[in-house]
């Protein structure tokens, strides 16, 4: 029967599987928020849990954690068997929606396995019921505070965008690295002037002239409109 201890704050196995049984697997999940932050420190703590094949029983995506959406965690949603432990570092590093993380750990739990966030303590009281609830407690808090701290920092977002001064274009700017907020602004294609104009004196249609230029119907129109604003004919 497998059985669990606590050593050093982490969950450990007993060296008792039960015989006929299929062995335990430790699988660690690992996230970081976007492509450029390095998920190296979450590695070597996943290496201490045996996890280190990716794809059998390390999981690492790169995105955010407001949702669920990524393929490493379904992945590894597939491949959880009765009696596996799911660790994660952090709580926050698992989601940060409060309604969805409780959710998917209710997922995993229901396939069979336990998940243990290396930021929640150990509880062991001797009582099964009051364990999961201090526990559900813990996760609860430290899930409603994950997701208000990504509300905060949006809101902070919005607001210091609102700040921001405006060019002569009229686009918000960043007053430290003088760039701009949003897309570049698109250019005309090579000798657009020249086939609008040809369409307007009725030599070509609109048609032979998105041909000519390779672009399509609502990119002519588009940039029509563009090219009014340029000459003031708008």
């Amino acid at each position: 029967m497998l059985t669990f201890c606590e050593l050093s704050g982490k969950i450990c196995l007993s060296d008792e599987i039960e015989k006929g049984q299929v062995e335990q697997m430790n699988i660690f999940y690992i996230r970081t928020s976007t492509k450029e932050q390095n998920e190296a420190r979450q590695i070597e703590v996943a290496k201490e849990y045996g996890c280190a094949d990716q794809g059998k029983n390390l999981f690492i995506d790169k995105q955010t954690g407001t949702n669920f959406n990524r393929p490493s965690f379904e992945a590894m949603k597939k491949v959880i068997r009765q009696d596996d432990i799911v660790y994660v570092h952090e709580l926050d590093r698992f989601g940060r929606d409060y309604t969805e993380i409780k959710n998917q750990i209710a997922e995993i739990e229901s396939l069979g396995a336990k998940i243990h966030f290396l930021d929640i303590p150990v509880i062991q009281t001797g009582d099964e019921a009051t364990d999961k609830l201090l526990r559900d407690q813990f996760i609860n808090t430290l899930s409603y505070v994950a997701q208000k701290e990504t509300e905060k920092r949006k809101a902070r977002q919005v607001q210091g965008i609102a700040l921001m001064p405006v060019d002569a274009d009229g686009k918000k700017y960043s007053s430290k690295t003088g760039r701009s907020t949003g897309r570049p602004k698109a250019e005309l294609p090579k000798d657009f002037a020249k086939y609008y104009k040809r369409v307007q004196d009725k030599e070509m249609t609109a048609t032979e002239a998105m041909k000519l230029m390779d672009i399509k119907k609502t990119s002519y129109f588009k940039y029509v409109k563009m090219y009014k604003e340029e000459q003031g004919l708008a």
